[in-house]
């Protein structure tokens, strides 16, 4: 049997166990509109069907960021100085960051590049019950831009992300809320890798 369809068959087959449930698995006799849907869009891109369970080439654009590193914001002073630990997961498709502040601020977050979608993906969960995705377009120089509507502790808002790498030990990261057609600032975050 052909390797690509193999490794559609497996994926489509992960998706029906996880939609169906194991209750209902043995009951599944045809494949579903979702897998029929997914089985087309891989069968008509066969070089995304060939990307999966491996990570994107564009994952090598920020494997940079993987390490230990400070953390000071734009309210250090009121918050004092925390820290990232960056660790690639899930095979290196995606990067975890492991944030905590001082005050106990905890935050988990993952960041990779969607094949399917062709964007990247910031997908984060905190302490607080508040989790955001928000996703952008590849980078451009130095720069990568994600965007998305959120909602933080029951307050919505349309935010901007721009990460901004200043070198492979330095990068910065700005957050803004769009707010009566103009962006505003949120904070900005310094991140400096730890000696190694």
């Amino acid at each position: 049997m052909d390797r690509r369809l193999t490794r559609i068959g497996l994926v489509t087959g992960s998706l029906l166990a996880a939609v169906a449930g194991s209750a209902a698995w043995g009951q599944v006799n045809a494949p579903s509109a979702l897998e029929q849907r997914i089985m087309a869009k891989l069968t008509a891109d066969p070089e995304l069907a060939a990307t999966l369970g491996r990570p994107a080439s564009q994952m090598s654009k920020i494997a940079s960021l993987v390490g230990n590193w400070e953390v000071k914001s734009s309210r250090t002073a009121q918050y004092g100085i925390g820290t990232s630990v960056v660790t690639p997961v899930f095979g290196g498709n995606w990067l975890e960051m492991r944030g905590a502040a001082p005050g106990g601020m905890q935050n988990i977050t993952f960041i990779g590049f969607n094949p399917g979608m062709r964007k990247w993906q910031f997908v984060s969960i905190d302490n607080l019950g508040n989790s955001s995705t928000v996703q952008g377009d590849d980078w451009n120089g130095d720069r990568l831009i994600l965007e998305g509507d959120i909602v933080a502790l029951g307050v919505q808002a349309h935010v901007r992300q721009t990460i901004i790498r200043l070198s492979d030990d330095a990068y910065r990261v700005i957050g803004e809320e769009r707010i009566d057609g103009a962006w505003q600032p949120i904070d900005t975050h310094l991140y400096t890798r730890e000696a190694r």
